[in-house]
């Protein structure tokens, strides 16, 4: 062997070190039963045997007869999944450099076992390849790289694949040289940032219900009759459209960047991880608002990839852990996160008045009426905007805000009214402690920046299946004005007090003692008494905040307190 030769293969050598390779193809019948019947025709018995030579002779007799049927049955459910993953991984460290790379192939092939139409019978698939190089430098600086190339079957050809990239970087002040006087205090400070990019192909219709091939139409063969014969004496039945294809759907595709950092103080005692995030998300597939008559398709539900929404927000998590010299050991810890979102752009009539668009809300924000009270009495109706919502206003129903100061209330006062229902704010904190043959837990979560609806609660509604308990003395009469409900009335669906508005908007907001336990442990037994939901605190009394809106008639989470002993042999 010549020297250059040999000097490859030991590159090749250095090159290979590290390198692994993983295969994985699996199939799984989630469920799967399969039953068998017989009826024989006869039933016999041993009558009489004996032995010849080690061999056994039978004689059998007809005991009694029966049907001469055979029958079978079959019966499967569930769901058969293949899965085929073949992953490469790489790594190696040189000097001050570490290096690492991964490739993966992913193909997913899954089949319900009782369909239940066409459609649903087709498999579902998808596939892909992804990616990963990082790279660090003396456990300083930080660097990794990915990307994702998925297709899937969802859209038409051209549009089935999409291209993932993501980059992220590091880095560990807290490894400098001139960082090592204050790590007593701060035991190690890293900053890092991302960007990326993610994909998404699973669609709904506004009802929410799946589309599993939304470029396609679907057509109904008996959807449209039509009359024709010289006396017209013949009709029949023809081909109809009942649901519009796109056929340029695609990939909805949200970019995400992300600045974080994390610390520890303290020995590593107290530790800080916080972000800031932001997605921009555009292609979100939407039912179109505006469809001009001229297209010949009134009436059919229309979508595309045409919405544009922003998401915004910062999460920190802080702990503190640590065991003192006198065998007092304790765990601290909190959580907090705020995340909102913006609508950017879909297709929105043009809206007359500003306050009606919905570009620029939060899109979990609701729309009704600006509430300003009851009306007092004849004259404060007569002075009042006209109500064009109902015919016999009386005092004690609700007045409503003349947004556009046209001196009416119609449909052109309604806004966007409220903190959304889903809440902007989330947290959590809490703590564990032992002390020699003690510990003790707690722990509360709350939300905030939410805002939840009361609706179905009217007495006189058919729909409603009961009257509670606050609306007994608490609705407006002449000596309570200043009452939580309206006058009573019946006809509660013809009438506006019962419009959505702010009267019926109430503060979400709340803090509960989610759980709480205290133990005492003598060698092998340990005795404890636990609560769960023990405390709530919140501006809502009706019913469990956590319920939402409505009218809180679902089942609520309940208070339980145990008292019980553990036993460790």
């Amino acid at each position: 062997m010549n020297m250059a030769a040999l000097e490859l293969n030991q590159d090749m050598d250095w090159l290979l070190q590290g390198f692994k390779l993983k295969g994985m193809i699996s199939y799984k019948n989630y469920s799967y039963s399969y039953q068998r019947r017989y009826f024989t025709p006869y039933y016999y018995e041993v009558s009489d045997f004996e032995e010849t030579d080690g061999k056994y002779d039978y004689t059998y007799r007809n005991v009694t007869s029966g049907t001469t049927a055979l029958s079978s049955e079959m019966s499967s459910s569930g769901d058969r999944l293949m899965n085929i993953n073949f992953v490469a991984d790489w790594g190696r460290s040189f000097g001050k450099h570490d290096v690492s790379a991964m490739l993966t192939y992913l193909s997913r092939d899954y089949n319900p076992n009782s369909p239940a139409s066409f459609v649903a019978s087709l498999p579902t698939r998808n596939q892909g390849i992804a990616s990963r190089l990082t790279y660090a430098y003396d456990s300083k600086y930080f660097l990794e790289t990915n990307f994702g190339y998925t297709g899937t079957e969802a859209f038409a050809k051209g549009n089935r694949w999409g291209f993932f990239p993501s980059i992220a970087a590091g880095y560990m002040i807290s490894n400098e040289k001139f960082w090592d006087p204050i790590k007593p205090i701060v035991s190690s400070f890293k900053i890092r940032g991302s960007y990326g990019s993610v994909g998404n192909a699973n669609v709904y219709n506004s009802n929410s219900s799946p589309i599993r091939f939304p470029y396609l139409e679907q057509v109904s063969l008996n959807g449209r009759g039509y009359t024709f014969g010289d006396t017209w004496q013949t009709s029949l039945t023809g081909a109809d459209i009942t649901v519009l294809g796109y056929p340029a759907a695609t990939w909805e595709t949200g970019y995400k960047y992300n600045l974080g950092t994390d610390i520890s103080f303290l020995n590593n005692s107290l530790n800080l991880t916080a972000d800031i995030f932001k997605e921009n998300r555009n292609g979100i597939f939407m039912q179109r608002r505006i469809i001009p008559a001229e297209a010949g398709v009134v009436g059919l539900s229309a979508y595309a990839n045409i919405g544009k929404m922003q998401s915004s927000g910062f999460d920190a998590n802080l702990s503190y852990q640590k065991t003192y010299a006198n065998g007092l050991y304790i765990n601290a810890r909190g959580t907090f996160t705020y995340a909102t979102n913006k609508l950017i752009d879909r297709d929105e009539p043009s809206q007359q008045f500003a306050y009606q668009s919905q570009l620029g809300k939060n899109i979990n924000t609701q729309f009704g009426y600006i509430a300003e009270g009851y009306y007092k009495d004849a004259a404060d109706i007569a002075n009042s905007p006209e109500n064009t919502l109902s015919l016999d206003l009386m005092p004690g129903d609700i007045k409503y805000k003349d947004m556009n100061g046209d001196n009416k209330i119609d449909a052109f006062d309604m806004t966007y009214i409220g903190k959304p229902t889903v809440p902007e704010i989330i947290y959590g904190f809490g703590f564990s402690s032992s002390f020699k043959k003690f510990d003790a837990s707690i722990f509360f979560q709350g939300a905030a920046k939410t805002s939840l609806f009361i609706s179905g609660i009217h007495p006189f509604n058919n729909e409603a299946s009961t009257i509670m308990q606050y609306l007994v003395g608490n609705y407006w009469t002449e000596n309570h004005t200043d009452a939580m409900y309206p006058r009573m009335i019946t006809g509660v669906n013809e009438h506006s007090n019962f419009n959505n508005s702010t009267h019926w908007m109430r503060d979400g907001s709340f803090v509960r003692l989610k759980n709480a336990e205290l133990g005492y442990t003598h060698k092998f037994l340990r005795v404890f008494l636990a609560g769960q939901n023990l405390l709530t605190f919140s501006k809502f009394k009706l019913w469990d905040v956590e319920l939402g809106s409505g009218n809180g008639l679902t089942y609520p989470n309940n208070k339980v307190i145990s008292i019980g002993a553990q036993l460790n042999f």
